[in-house]
């Protein structure tokens, strides 16, 4: 696997954040697995970890044009609590009325680089039992021409 800043001497990847050198092994796995993607040559190249990157910007019109249909196909294609009728339905959806209320603030966006076929969008959001705990830190990541949705995380508890 070819990392982001990889530093070949030591082989270790460079630039990955406190929240992943504290993850279990298992779960450390599932990370660097969502963070990975087939280069040209069908290369497994890793992007840089989100929560290690600096200098966001909050400019959406900076952003690849993601539509509803990229969120729903992402989450209809990934296990989880979402079904296409709860989709259909999706401002019935306690997600959806937990950012109506504000529970996600202000989103910032990360090209990474020029060449990378990939961005970063992350935000965060106040739980939504305990509002005075520390938000959770969520981030998407999108293919920069297509803008689907690559892969997702979140500091909760789900991930």
């Amino acid at each position: 696997m070819r990392g982001w800043q990889k530093d070949m001497a030591s082989s270790e990847v460079k630039g990955l954040s406190e929240y992943f050198t504290a993850l279990d092994p298992i779960a450390k796995s599932r990370y660097e697995t969502k963070i990975t993607y087939q280069g040209h040559s069908n290369e497994e190249i890793m992007l840089p970890d989100p929560y290690a990157l600096k200098e966001w910007h909050n400019d959406p019109l900076s952003w690849p044009d993601l539509s509803f249909g990229d969120i729903y196909t992402y989450l209809i294609d990934t296990p989880g609590i979402y079904t296409r009728e709860s989709l259909k339905a999706y401002k019935s959806l306690e997600a959806y009325e937990f950012f109506l209320s504000g529970h996600v603030k202000p989103l910032w966006f990360h090209t990474i680089d020029e060449d990378v076929p990939f961005c970063f969008i992350k935000g965060k959001v106040i739980p939504s039992q305990r509002l005075n705990d520390k938000p959770h830190e969520a981030w998407v990541c999108l293919r920069k021409k297509e803008a689907t949705v690559h892969c997702a995380h979140c500091t909760c508890m789900a991930g």
